[in-house]
């Protein structure tokens, strides 16, 4: 059955936690999924769960179309960094990433930028507002990311 499955959405409402993103993380591994959907919102995931999410998303190497929002977790930076590093493991054209409200810091949100940066993207959306960024940074990034080559982009920082 699986086998057949190119696309996949997962939403909010099945248990919280670090645990709970490990579990939903181990099920996701090796899929040959070109969309993958994950609407997990408020669900208690930190730094753990974000890691086994990004390892389980670097190893869908058919994946074009990512849709993550992860708003108001606790990701941080070591979860933002794990994220940015399963991003360079893909072949993306769509990328919508909603990170907001996750306690990400300059370094997390730097290597977000850098990875999305190198993805062959046709269309990006971007959420990181209302993370522990500094104004310069925030500036920074929003350089950046205005000045990538990308068709469609909406990002908000």
């Amino acid at each position: 059955m699986w086998a057949l499955c190119e696309k996949l959405g997962v939403q909010s409402g099945f248990a919280r936690g670090d645990a709970a993103a490990c579990a939903l993380a181990a099920s996701l591994a090796e899929l040959p999924l070109q969309e993958l959907r994950l609407e997990l919102r408020q669900n208690e995931i930190g730094a753990e769960g974000a890691q086994a999410l990004a390892a389980a998303i670097a190893k869908l190497p058919q994946l074009q179309k990512l849709e993550l929002f992860l708003i108001d977790n606790s990701l941080g930076d070591v979860g933002a960094r794990a994220l940015a590093a399963s991003l360079a493991e893909l072949p993306l054209q769509e990328l919508q990433l909603n990170l907001l409200l996750n306690k990400i810091g300059d370094d997390g949100a730097r290597a977000l930028a850098a990875a999305v940066a190198q993805l062959p993207l046709r269309k990006l959306e971007l959420d990181l507002r209302h993370n522990s960024l500094r104004d310069e940074v925030k500036e920074e990034l929003r350089g950046q990311l205005d000045a990538l080559p990308i068709p469609e982009k909406d990002i908000e920082i």
